[in-house]
């Protein structure tokens, strides 16, 4: 995920032509085999960049449909990618600032007291991993993936300094919006610092809702207009990109009662009820991830019924163990047959024939009769 974030940065304000997209898909997806050293093709990319002044498309098999116009103004023209140098101390700062995400965990989770709940960061990635459940060769839709992927990685990326607000945090909409423009304005001063060397005293307010419009976009610009895009749902990805972060919360609620729920695990189980009301399947969009959230929908109910049946199995199982054991202790008259029984049958020590056996039956037979009633 940062490396996928992290990736944006790439961005300068040099003419160079690349297919960005692809370098933030391939990061994403890198995390996938846990390495980024088993993505060969996206080493090879980024290396790349430090030792070429222009940049050919990466893939011609770019599953995005609409293509970004990559070509970036040049402020100076004595400039060139070789002599481009980035100020590192404020790449690190917005490495850093991007990382909190790491560590910043999903609200609604902590407060229902969830064990070990997933981070920003976490939902995040899945996020943009679902959205390739939207590429398909026999569609007709102008979807464009490797937007989505982009848009999915950025959208939660204000909360790395404002956290992620709750309605139980008493904070109204509006403030809410007014934090997280504000955040991202912080980031991307940041990231604007890191090909600028600090000079941030202006950024343009003006955000494109088309991103697929020829604009000359710097990092710092990209970053700011995929966010709002997403915010204002100005686009099909950004609708999109929305119901999938629906999609993966219902699905980690139902990973965490299953989590809970099973028979090896030293927790409560969850009953998040609320996240499934609060998402029926009628809220999704989307065609495809409607039948995807219905799915889940469905197995979380066949799975309840299971546990259910399981749990009313396992409350008779009990009753019955209670009943037997309350036949444990013989009652005044059982122990009065028993005596009366062995000194009729002149129990001695050549008898095999005990008063402890005696005792036995008379149990056996007592929770016999309790389980009749």
């Amino acid at each position: 995920f940062p490396i996928a974030i992290l990736s944006i940065s790439l961005l300068t304000s040099n003419e160079t032509i690349f297919n960005v997209h692809n370098i933030i898909a391939d990061a994403a997806f890198a995390g996938i085999s846990h390495s980024i050293l088993d993505k060969p093709d996206f080493i090879s990319k980024i290396t790349s960049l430090s030792s070429s002044s222009t940049y050919s498309t990466f893939s011609n098999n770019s599953p995005s449909k609409p293509k970004l116009n990559m070509t970036h103004s040049k402020p100076d023209s004595s400039s060139n990618c070789n002599n481009y140098k980035i100020d590192v101390k404020k790449a690190v700062e917005y490495a850093r600032l991007c990382g909190r995400l790491k560590t910043t965990p999903r609200t609604g989770w902590v407060l229902r007291h969830v064990p070990n709940p997933e981070s920003v960061a976490d939902h995040s990635w899945r996020v943009a991993a679902l959205s390739l459940l939207l590429q398909s060769p026999n569609s007709n839709s102008n979807l464009d993936i490797s937007k989505c992927i982009e848009m999915a990685l950025v959208h939660d990326l204000a909360e790395c300094i404002v956290g992620d607000i709750a309605p139980s945090d008493n904070v109204s909409k509006e403030e809410k919006v007014r934090r997280e423009h504000e955040a991202m304005h912080t980031i991307a001063d940041t990231l604007k610092g890191c090909h600028l060397g600090g000079d941030v005293n202006q950024l343009n307010s003006t955000f494109s809702n088309d991103l697929t419009s020829n604009n000359n976009y710097y990092s710092w610009e990209r970053l700011l207009s995929t966010f709002e895009a997403y915010e204002r749902r100005s686009c099909e990805e950004s609708i999109v990109v929305k119901d999938l972060d629906l999609l993966d919360m219902i699905l980690q609620a139902d990973e965490y009662e299953r989590a809970t729920s099973s028979s090896d695990n030293c927790h409560t189980p969850l009953n998040l009820q609320e996240f499934f009301d609060g998402t029926p399947v009628t809220r999704f969009k989307n065609d495809i991830v409607r039948e995807v959230a219905q799915e889940i929908h469905r197995q979380r109910e066949e799975r309840r019924v299971r546990e259910n049946q399981h749990q009313n199995a396992n409350c008779t199982n009990i009753q019955n163990e209670r009943k037997i054991h309350e036949t444990d202790t013989l009652s005044d008259d059982d122990l009065a047959f028993v005596q009366s029984f062995a000194a009729s049958h002149s129990l001695n020590a050549n008898n095999k024939l005990s008063i402890d056996d005696i005792e036995s039956v008379v149990r056996a037979l007592r929770a016999k009769d309790k389980l009749k009633k």
